[in-house]
């Protein structure tokens, strides 16, 4: 399962540049969660939220929200 695969988020990918080659490498763990994660949404809503964060997030290299110490 690639990012390719789901279409939403290549998508959100071209309006967030640096995003998809920073998603690319990360683990290959830490993506097939994230993908996952977005595919078992049940709501549309909670999907589109759940791309936007994820290229938001891959923009600047994080796979997850950073938590604060």
């Amino acid at each position: 399962m690639t990012a390719s695969r789901v279409a939403d988020l290549a998508e959100a990918f071209i309006n967030h540049p640096g995003s998809e080659a920073n998603f690319e490498n990360f683990p290959h763990s830490v993506k097939r969660g994230i993908l996952e994660r977005i595919i078992q949404a049940k709501r549309p809503e909670t999907r589109a939220k759940r791309v936007r964060e994820t290229a938001e997030l891959a923009t600047h290299k994080y796979s997850r929200e950073p938590v604060d110490p």
